[in-house]
């Protein structure tokens, strides 16, 4: 089925919905058990663009270094969440600690699809390129497709 997101707030859905599924338990397990993810919407910019493309700096240093650390890429360093006391509605537990699981960025490219793509190949690309940004065929070389969207 292919899926049209207006938002994050409906990616986010999507998702989550997604991770429950038999294909999100296998995308879990097949990374060890945990994946800490950053979610994205890469839109095309005007009429005349022919792909959408997730610029560089959409991804924000501190959430690339959260990632490398749930990922286990920075060394002995564990990223911990605390999940806030004050959040409505049933709290599963205090929080979330990792290391060595899986660092992801899921990017949703309009009308193209939804690929997992491993930070550190995301930083290797932005600390070769300096500036710029990717697109989903960037994205199948180096993650994997996980989801189809339909045009807008």
């Amino acid at each position: 089925m292919k899926w049209v997101f207006r938002n994050e707030a409906d990616f986010q859905s999507w998702f989550s919905r997604w991770l429950r599924s038999v294909e999100g338990f296998r995308y879990v397990r097949e990374r060890g058990g945990a994946v800490a993810y950053e979610l994205k919407l890469a839109k095309r910019r005007g009429d005349l663009a022919r792909e959408a493309r997730l610029p560089f700096s959409a991804v924000a240093e501190h959430q690339v270094v959260s990632l490398m650390r749930a990922a286990g890429w920075r060394g002995f360093e564990v990223m911990n969440h605390k999940i806030s006391d004050s959040a409505v509605g049933f709290k599963p537990f205090d929080g979330v600690a990792m290391c060595g699981g899986a660092g992801e960025l899921v990017i949703c490219f309009e009308g193209e699809g939804v690929f997992s793509v491993p930070v550190i190949e995301w930083w290797g690309e932005v600390t070769a390129q300096g500036r710029g940004s990717v697109g989903a065929g960037w994205c199948s070389e180096k993650g994997a497709r996980i989801g189809e969207t339909g045009e807008k």
